[in-house]
């Protein structure tokens, strides 16, 4: 398994409450092996209504064949908007420049929606990279332990946002091409 890189372990310790900080390494380590630039759930591998629930939150915007999640946490697009972006490629890019970024990221998603954000999390895969977390950070692996089982899984919130990312625009088509007569004037709209 590999170990943690210093600049992840220094912007778990910057952003991540200090009691969480070994379970978001180690969420980090199942999510993605501790790669930045790590890309994920693409809707084409997914069934309705997965499929079409993560759709509008890829890079490029509803494409079968582009990732939804992104970065180290594979923080889903839909999350945007906390973050201050308009865009989902903006966001997937602002996720994977640097591990301060991603783990801001990360906490916003944890005090809003906390552990069960991630499957990594609920099914417990993140425990395989629990010892290598808790070394990277300095805490003996029992200790990390410990806290892991004080957190309770929450149920794993998948969309924090409406999943249509902008409101639908109405069809002006025929408003403009139509002629309008408005005090005895023929006005073209």
């Amino acid at each position: 398994m590999a170990v943690p890189p210093a600049e992840a372990v220094a912007a778990v310790k910057r952003w991540i409450p200090a009691g969480y900080r070994a379970t978001l390494l180690a969420i980090a380590g199942a999510e993605s092996g501790w790669r930045l630039d790590a890309l994920g759930d693409y809707p084409r591998n997914f069934t309705e209504p997965v499929r079409s629930e993560i759709l509008p939150w890829t890079c490029p915007p509803n494409d079968e064949d582009a990732p939804s999640v992104f970065g180290p946490w594979q923080i889903q697009g839909s999350w945007r908007g906390a973050l201050g972006f308009n865009d989902n490629c903006g966001f997937a890019a602002w996720l994977m420049a640097s591990w301060d970024n991603s783990a801001h990221a990360a906490a916003v998603v944890l005090k809003s929606s906390g552990l069960g954000s991630w499957t990594t999390y609920t099914d417990g895969a993140y425990l395989n990279y629990m010892a290598d977390a808790a070394q990277a950070l300095g805490v003996s692996s029992s200790s990390a332990a410990r806290l892991a089982r004080r957190v309770p899984p929450a149920p794993r919130i998948v969309f924090p946002v409406p999943a249509t990312p902008y409101p639908s625009t109405p069809d002006l088509t025929p408003i403009l091409l139509a002629a309008a007569v408005i005090g005895g004037l023929l006005v073209v709209l």
